[in-house]
């Protein structure tokens, strides 16, 4: 569920009326999106052969960076646009989409390793 608290943090920002809180919430935010790129590096960790791990961990840092440099032009463009309230609610939604998308197709990986070793 950390996955969704990055989503949930800037909806927060959002809705702040005043900066300490919108300060707060980022770091919230921040905090959760840390722990979701931890727990998917470690999945990749126990998910991926040994001989193409470090492929696979360059490849996933590769795929990061290339989204981060769409989306915060993009964005910006957006809050240009629309404004930056409305611009952070289409984020936000994003975000959440994704983090709901990545609970459903990581479900697998999490329930093997819930699973005791025998």
């Amino acid at each position: 569920m950390v996955c969704l608290v990055f989503a949930a943090g800037y909806g927060l920002v959002a809705a702040s009326p005043v900066f300490g809180l919108a300060l707060v919430a980022v770091g919230v935010a921040h905090l959760g999106g840390g722990a979701q790129w931890t727990l998917s590096t470690m999945g990749l960790q126990l998910a991926v052969p040994d001989a193409l791990r470090g492929r696979v961990l360059a490849a996933d840092f590769a795929l990061v960076s290339l989204s981060l440099s769409i989306s915060f032009p993009g964005f910006g463009a957006l809050a240009g646009w629309l404004g930056p309230t409305p611009a952070l609610l289409v984020a936000v939604a994003t975000s959440a989409a994704w983090g709901i998308a990545y609970l459903f197709l990581t479900r697998r990986v999490r329930t093997a390793e819930a699973s005791p070793v025998p």
